[in-house]
């Protein structure tokens, strides 16, 4: 795994063109939850967090992997590593100012209400 000091170090894009195709991607996840399409979500969502890792942070990567570890635990039960995703997340929010905050706090708080 990634260690932590890694998303210590992370930087916001600054690429016009990556952030263009983080929005488009955003879109279509949002579009795909609207259409009840699961494996885009997923995958669009997984693109996402692809992004964040490879060329740095955009304002969806904190919803990303929030997003990412629900998907985490609907498809696996996996609530400890959905629990990292969160913890990546959650302080994503504070350290960049990211946007979609009650998207990002509402996935990360959807895992914990399904493990009670």
């Amino acid at each position: 795994g990634t260690p932590r000091s890694f998303f210590d170090t992370m930087v916001p894009i600054a690429d016009p063109k990556q952030k263009a195709i983080a929005s488009i991607f955003s879109r279509l996840v949002d579009n795909a939850y609207m259409l009840g399409d699961v494996m885009m979500l997923v995958l669009g969502t997984c693109h996402l967090v692809e992004m964040t890792l490879e060329i740095g942070v955009n304002e969806f990567s904190a919803k990303s992997f929030a997003g990412l570890g629900g998907a985490i635990v609907m498809a696996m039960q996996d609530f400890e590593t959905a629990t990292v995703c969160n913890q990546i997340a959650l302080p994503m929010l504070k350290k960049f100012r990211c946007m979609h905050r009650s998207d990002t706090v509402s996935h990360a708080y959807f895992i914990g209400i399904i493990r009670i």
